[in-house]
C-alpha cells in the first residue's frame, strides 16, 4: 500500500476546512434566508394586524355611535315618562288641594250654621218654660174674659 492512496493528516485538515467552510457558508445562507422570511411573515403579519385593528376600531366606533343614540333616546323616553309622571302627580295634588278647600269651605259652614243654630236656641227659652207662659197666659186671658163681661 502506498502513501498516496490514503490521505494525510494535513489533507483531512483541509478537506475538513473546505466541509466546513461549506457547511458554514450554508447555515449562513439558510441563516439570512431564514431572517428574510421571518422579516417578511413579522411585516406581513404586522400588516394585517394593523388591519384587524383598524378594523375594529371602525366596529367599535359604529357600536359605540350606535349605543350613544340608543341610550339617548331610553334617556328622551325617560325624561318625558318622568315629566309625564310629574304632572299626574301634580294633578293629583291640586285634586287633593281643592278637596281640602272644599272640605275647610264646608266644615267652616256647619260652623256658621251651628253657631246661627245655637244663636237661635239661646234666644228660645227651653219647653217647660214655654208651658208655664202658656198656662199663665190662659190664666190671664181667662181673667181679661171675665173682666170684659163685667163691664
Amino acid at each position: 500500500m502506498s502513501d498516496k492512496s490514503q490521505p494525510t493528516n494535513w489533507q483531512l485538515s483541509k478537506e475538513i476546512k473546505q466541509v466546513d467552510q461549506k457547511l458554514s457558508n450554508k447555515i449562513e445562507q439558510v441563516d439570512q434566508n431564514l431572517s428574510k422570511e421571518i422579516k417578511q411573515v413579522d411585516q406581513k403579519l404586522s400588516k394585517e394586524i394593523k388591519q384587524v385593528d383598524q378594523n375594529l376600531s371602525k366596529e367599535i366606533k359604529q357600536v359605540d355611535q350606535k349605543l350613544s343614540k340608543e341610550i339617548k333616546q331610553v334617556d328622551q323616553k325617560l325624561d318625558k315618562k318622568i315629566d309625564d309622571l310629574t304632572i299626574i302627580i301634580k294633578n293629583s295634588f291640586d285634586h287633593v288641594d281643592r278637596q281640602f278647600q272644599k272640605q275647610s269651605q264646608d266644615s267652616q259652614e256647619i260652623k256658621n250654621d251651628l253657631d246661627r243654630v245655637k244663636l237661635r236656641l239661646d234666644n228660645v227659652p227651653y219647653r217647660f218654660e214655654m208651658k208655664q207662659i202658656e198656662g199663665r197666659v190662659d190664666v190671664l186671658e181667662l181673667q181679661v174674659e171675665k173682666i170684659r163681661l163685667r163691664k
